[in-house]
C-alpha cells in the first residue's frame, strides 16, 4: 500500500472531520434552534385545534429524544376569550405505525356551567376534513379544579379514532387495573346524532366529576356519588335512552332548598335507586325506582301539599306552627312512573303499612300510602307551589318539570 504523503493524509483528516464531527454537530445545533421557534409551537396549537375543534395554546415543544415530542403548557379551551376547559403540565407524544401514544402524569379539568359536554360533541361531530391518526392517552390522575383530591380518576385511559372521514369515536376506561373499571364510549351514527355508553364499573362515581360533563349532576351535592349504566342517543331534542343505577349521598338541601321556598323544601341526605328508567326526546317515558332517608328537615306546606296532590293521609305534624319546617326520622318509598299512572309506596317501616315519612319527635306517621290510588304525573308539577290546587302552577319549578314527564298519548 502506497504512503500517502503528509499533505494529503492532513487533506484526509480534514475531511474527516467534517464529515463525521463537524456536520452532525451543526445539524444538531441547527434542529435544536429550528425545535424551539416560535413556529414549531404555533404549528403543534393549530395541528391540534384542527384536531379537537377547539382552541388550544402551548407554552413549550422540546424533543427530550428521537421520535418523542414533550409539550407543556398545554391548555384547550371552547374560545380563546374563556377560560381553559382542560389543563396539562407536561405531555408526551410519540407516533408509532398510525398511532399517537401519549402520556401524563396529571390532567386537570375545569367544571363550568355548560361543562365538557358540548366540547366533546363538537370534536366527535366535527367534519373539517382533518385526517385523525388513533389516538391513545394514558393519564396517572385527573383532577377537578379546586376541588379535593378525592373527586378524581386516576389509571385512565383514553382510545380515539375516526370510524369514518367525518367523524370521530372515542372511548375512555378508568381504573385499568379493576376487574369491572369504569368506561365511556361516545360515537356518532350515519344519522348524526351522538351514542353515548357509559358504565361506571365497581366503584361510584362522584358527581363533582360528572358535572364536567353533565353540569346539573352538581344539584346532588358535593359528596354524591353516582353508579350505574348509561346508554343513549343525543339530538337537539333531548337525550333518547335509558338508564339503570344509583345515587347515594345526595344532598336533599342540595337539590330543593337553594331552588324553592323554606316551606316546600326538603333537607337531608338520600339514597336513591331507579332501575329502567327511559327516556326520550328528553322527557321521560317511564321509570322506576326507590327512595330513602333517614333524618332530616321537610316543609310543613310540602308535607300538605303532597298529602293533598297525591291523596295520602297521615297525621298532622306537631310543635310550634310558626316552624317551617318539620324534623323526619325517616322519608322512604317505592314509585313507579309511565304516561298514565304514578305510583307510591311507603317503605319506612315493615310494621308500618305504606308508613313514607316519620316524624322524629314523636315517631307519629306524617304520610301514608296505606289507601293511596295511582295518580296522574301531572299531580308531580303541582307539588311545588302552596297557591294552587288542581291548577298546574307557572313556576319555574313546576313548568320544568312538567316539560320532562311523560306524555299520555
Amino acid at each position: 500500500m502506497p504512503r500517502l504523503n503528509e499533505r494529503t493524509h492532513r487533506l484526509l483528516c480534514r475531511a474527516g472531520f467534517v464529515v463525521c464531527c463537524a456536520l452532525p454537530t451543526l445539524a444538531v445545533c441547527v434542529w435544536i434552534v429550528a425545535a424551539r421557534l416560535p413556529s414549531q409551537r404555533a404549528a403543534w396549537e393549530a395541528d391540534l385545534a384542527a384536531r379537537l375543534d377547539a382552541e388550544v395554546t402551548i407554552e413549550s415543544v422540546t424533543y427530550p429524544q428521537p421520535g418523542v415530542t414533550r409539550l407543556e403548557g398545554l391548555s384547550i379551551s371552547r374560545t380563546r376569550a374563556e377560560h381553559p376547559l382542560i389543563q396539562v403540565k407536561r405531555l408526551e407524544l410519540r407516533h408509532d405505525l398510525g398511532t399517537w401514544y401519549a402520556d401524563t402524569p396529571e390532567v386537570t379539568l375545569r367544571d363550568d356551567r355548560r361543562g365538557l359536554g358540548p366540547l366533546l360533541e363538537r370534536c366527535a361531530t366535527s367534519r373539517n376534513g382533518h385526517s385523525t391518526a388513533g389516538i391513545q392517552l394514558l393519564v396517572e390522575r385527573v383532577s377537578l379544579h379546586g376541588q379535593q383530591e378525592d373527586n378524581s380518576l386516576r389509571q385512565l385511559v383514553l382510545r380515539c379514532g375516526r370510524e369514518t372521514d367525518a367523524h370521530l369515536s372515542l372511548s375512555v376506561m378508568v381504573g385499568e387495573d379493576a376487574a369491572t373499571p369504569l368506561r365511556l364510549e361516545i360515537k356518532p351514527q350515519a344519522d348524526g346524532r351522538l351514542h353515548s355508553h357509559v358504565e361506571t364499573g365497581a366503584s361510584a362515581l362522584p358527581a363533582a366529576v360528572v358535572a364536567v360533563i353533565l353540569p346539573e349532576a352538581a344539584k346532588l351535592g358535593p359528596e354524591a356519588t353516582i353508579s350505574g349504566t348509561l346508554d343513549c342517543t343525543h339530538s337537539e331534542a333531548g337525550m333518547t335512552g335509558q338508564f339503570t343505577g344509583h345515587f347515594d349521598k345526595v344532598d336533599l338541601n342540595s337539590l330543593t332548598a337553594t331552588h324553592l321556598p323554606l316551606e316546600l323544601a326538603v333537607s337531608g341526605i338520600a339514597h336513591i335507586s331507579l332501575a329502567d328508567v327511559r327516556f326520550q326526546d328528553g322527557r321521560l317515558t317511564q321509570a322506576r325506582g326507590s327512595f330513602q332517608s333517614n333524618s332530616g328537615k321537610i316543609g310543613r306546606q310540602l308535607i300538605e301539599t303532597v298529602a293533598y296532590e297525591l291523596k295520602l293521609t297521615g297525621n298532622a305534624p306537631t310543635g310550634d306552627g310558626q316552624n317551617k319546617s318539620v324534623d323526619y326520622e325517616q322519608l322512604a318509598f317505592d314509585f313507579s312512573l309511565d304516561p298514565r299512572t304514578l305510583k307510591i309506596n311507603g317503605q319506612c317501616h315493615a310494621q308500618l303499612v305504606g308508613a313514607m315519612l316519620i316524624s322524629r319527635e314523636n315517631g307519629l306517621v306524617l304520610l301514608s300510602t296505606s289507601t293511596a290510588q295511582p295518580q296522574s304525573p301531572t299531580s308531580l308539577a303541582r307539588l311545588f307551589s302552596p297557591l294552587t290546587r288542581d291548577w298546574i302552577p307557572a313556576t319555574a319549578q313546576a313548568q320544568w318539570i312538567q316539560k320532562h314527564l311523560p306524555v299520555y298519548k
